[in-house]
């Protein structure tokens, strides 16, 4: 199942500040919640966590700092901003230690801290985090107060839902699904109670994505085999050869395919459309490493897992667009032709695929 990144956030916003009740009734997750977001995007997500003033955790602060922000603050998220750097590791290893164990030596946590990364989060162990993919422009999202907080007269409505969600045995999930029924008083008064068994299907989507982005191995092999699909059921065919581009073609880059006798290169628009079926199992950030794992894309920037391809268009302007590199003979599926071959067909062999 996809999900919007506002849902999403909803949930997470709603864990942290109601985080009070749930750890009262023991509903706390086990693993450091973690936003990874895409670039220029930490700012906002959090402005959107934030509910009046929340603490961030950075590398320049003391343990006694950090206790006392994860022990004393009430109602908000903590903010904790990724740093690549050793000491934002260990960082990353002691805040995800004290979210499993619940305390700071013998202090309890009083909040919930939220990991954001535009980074990812290598040489961090996965393992103590719940990572949620936020890949979309998060400027325009605004999550008001009484849409995740509700008054004090409605909590034993929250209440009662909630009592059919704690026996659930994933502690991820079961924070979720929790921070989801202090939703529904405001649904109930928008007349959307729908959208509370939607908010529900997603927390479970949430746990789903993480486990299968952890051990993604069969994810190169779906995405050959959906690209094949993808160009049967499309019937595409804008695929032209580098590194000479008509006006009408460069105007287009977005949606089409380039190439030369040994790469193809797409934009990450084109690219997430043909991997549109793959995305409500893997996110975009998992797929384009297993790729890169598995040989099939071959970046010079792991950070974005792009290259820059140059090109000359009809009145000789050299030009620059970061795409998406994949290995010619790797993207082909086993018995079948060579893919821009097979796109040249689609269109009655006009042009010369070499």
């Amino acid at each position: 199942m996809q999900f919007d990144d506002v849902d999403a956030l909803k949930l997470v916003k709603a864990l942290g500040l109601n985080y009070p009740i749930i750890s009262m009734i023991e509903s706390t997750p086990a693993r450091l919640i973690t936003l990874a977001v895409s670039e220029h995007q930490m700012k906002a997500a959090c402005r959107i966590l934030e509910n009046y003033k929340a603490p961030i955790i950075g590398d320049y602060m003391t343990p006694s700092q950090i206790s006392q922000v994860l022990c004393e603050t009430n109602s908000e998220c903590v903010l904790f901003p990724f740093s690549p750097t050793r000491k934002g590791k260990e960082l990353v290893r002691l805040i995800a230690l004290a979210v499993q164990m619940g305390c700071v030596g013998n202090k309890k946590l009083q909040a919930l801290p939220v990991l954001i990364t535009e980074t990812g989060v290598q040489g961090c162990d996965i393992d103590n985090l719940f990572v949620i993919y936020l890949r979309g422009d998060l400027s325009a999202i605004h999550i008001s107060l009484n849409e995740i907080v509700p008054p004090d007269e409605q909590l034993e409505v929250v209440f009662d839902k909630i009592r059919n969600y704690l026996t659930i045995k994933n502690t991820e999930e079961k924070a979720l699904m929790i921070s989801a029924c202090f939703l529904y008083p405001h649904l109930k008064k928008e007349a959307k109670v729908y959208k509370f068994m939607q908010m529900l299907k997603i927390a479970s989507a949430l746990v789903e994505q993480d486990d299968n982005n952890r051990d993604p191995y069969e994810a190169a092999e779906l995405f050959i085999e959906e690209l094949y699909l993808w160009q049967e059921r499309t019937q595409f065919q804008d695929v032209y050869p580098l590194p000479e581009l008509e006006m009408s073609i460069e105007s287009r880059i977005d949606t089409i395919l380039l190439y030369t006798d040994q790469y193809i290169y797409v934009k990450d628009k084109l690219f997430e459309q043909i991997c549109q079926a793959l995305l409500g199992t893997f996110s975009v950030d998992v797929l384009k490493s297993a790729l890169t794992e598995a040989g099939i894309v071959y970046p010079e920037n792991t950070k974005t897992y792009s290259v820059k391809v140059g090109y000359r268009n009809i009145v000789g302007e050299y030009k620059r667009e970061r795409m998406i590199r994949f290995r010619r003979e790797k993207l082909n599926r086993a018995g079948d032709m060579d893919f821009v071959k097979l796109c040249q067909n689609q269109k009655g062999g006009q042009d010369n695929a070499y």
